[in-house]
């Protein structure tokens, strides 16, 4: 669901945003799942990704390339936030 509107930011609501970020959260979520909800995630605002800073930061150290860039992905539009340092 997340890799077909990954690349439409036009159509990621908060409901879509909500959806993804579940998806990050949940254990029982494939990784391919995971990368693309992560993706989604990239396209939120700081407001929405502020929060989610703890649950996105191990991503960074996960053993898979391709969900290190997610993660890097998903944190670039708090990269430059007051709030996360």
């Amino acid at each position: 669901m997340f890799s077909a509107i990954a690349g439409r930011p036009d159509v990621i609501t908060p409901e879509i945003f909500a959806l993804a970020a579940g998806a990050v959260k949940s254990p029982q979520e494939s990784w391919w799942v995971r990368d693309a909800a992560l993706q989604v995630m990239g396209h939120g605002s700081a407001e929405q990704l502020v929060p989610l800073v703890d649950l996105l930061l191990p991503y960074l150290k996960h053993e898979e390339a391709w969900l290190r860039n997610g993660a890097l992905m998903a944190l670039t539009p708090v990269a430059g936030d007051g709030r996360c340092y």
